[in-house]
């Protein structure tokens, strides 16, 4: 069996899929022709899909530790050491902290 998944270009030349959709991601309204060249659909084994499943299980696992890391860092900050510690964070955690508080 193949299954059909939409990905972004450069995934689909690199090799390395970190993101996928099951139907057709709709991007940009306003400039469908870019939209054309950001993703393309490709077919997977259904052992090659199994295993994107799984890795975006782990990916998930991993980013909710982090979130639960910078929530609990972050209850425990005072107002006056929060910029410190807010300009301290890796991107990673600062976009854990977007995704925590939403902002």
């Amino acid at each position: 069996m193949k299954i059909n998944i939409w990905i972004k270009t450069e995934e689909a030349i690199s090799g390395i899929i970190t993101k996928y959709y099951t139907t057709e991601p709709v991007t940009n309204l306003k400039d469908p022709d870019k939209h054309k060249t950001e993703y393309v659909q490709v077919q997977v084994t259904q052992d090659e899909f199994a295993k994107l499943e799984e890795n975006n299980v782990e990916a998930n696992t991993e980013r909710n530790k982090l979130e639960d890391r910078i929530y609990e860092e972050s209850q425990n900050i005072t107002g006056g050491d929060f910029e410190k510690w807010y300009k301290g964070l890796s991107n990673e955690e600062r976009f854990a902290y977007k995704t925590v508080y939403g902002n």
